[in-house]
């Protein structure tokens, strides 16, 4: 399906190049022309038409987030969209009287404001996306505590009357823990990693599959250094 898209703008764009020779060639045979200009005006189309239909045909000149593609189209556009403007004004002006070499100095000053815009976008769209990786960057260690913090609770439900107490400490770290909020600071990385630790070793030790003939201090241990330490996480921003 991807390839069968592409190929369908390829041929949509090689078709406009189509019309656009087509629409020079008329030009040629209708009148007699200026050269110079002429050759001026068919590269200046032509760069136009490229520029506007680049990031439709290059797979990949967008980032694949949304919001940095969506953002870094709209400000290349509003760079490309007054170049095309300014190229076609030029060039009417040029067979207007505006001496050659000044038609081709206001083509490479407009040429050089779009790129201005051009870079711009990519900058924009990086900067998005870099803000977007960060921000999942904090919620992993949130989200992977939660998902084994629930792990750990439903194992906790084969527990008997007699470990009531652990059972309802366990559901209840489970519980605290949605209320974390993401955080990039190294210390609450740094606790959110150890509790991670602690839970995995909970849930890969299947402690509660025999709880009925197990001392369970040692689970107790961990679950109240799990309190512990989500205490101090809580505290952090």
């Amino acid at each position: 399906m991807k390839d069968q898209s592409f190929g369908a703008k390829i041929v949509v764009f090689v078709l406009g190049i189509a019309v656009i020779a087509a629409g020079a060639f008329l030009l040629i045979s209708d009148r007699e022309y200026d050269i110079a200009k002429f050759i001026i005006s068919c590269i200046v189309v032509m760069i136009v038409y490229i520029l506007a239909f680049l990031p439709i045909l290059i797979e990949g000149f967008f980032r694949s987030n949304v919001s940095a593609m969506v953002i870094g189209g709209v400000v290349y556009y509003r760079g490309m969209i007054p170049y095309a403007c300014a190229s076609i004004a030029i060039i009417v002006r040029m067979y207007m009287g505006l001496p050659i070499r000044f038609a081709i100095l206001a083509q490479c000053i407009s040429l050089a404001v779009f790129l201005l815009y051009f870079f711009l976008s990519f900058f924009t769209q990086a900067h998005i996306e870099n803000v977007a990786a960060a921000e999942e960057t904090k919620k992993a260690g949130v989200m992977l505590l939660r998902e084994e913090g629930n792990q750990l609770a439903l194992a906790a439900d084969r527990l008997g009357e007699k470990d009531k107490d652990l059972k309802e400490s366990i559901k209840k770290l489970a519980g605290d823990f949605r209320f974390l909020s993401p955080s990039d600071n190294e210390r609450a990385i740094e606790l959110e990693d150890r509790m991670i630790r602690l839970l995995e070793e909970l849930n890969a030790d299947r402690i509660f599959a025999n709880s009925e003939n197990r001392d369970l201090t040692s689970v107790r241990e961990k679950v109240g250094e799990l309190d512990y330490l989500y205490k101090q996480r809580k505290s952090i921003l």
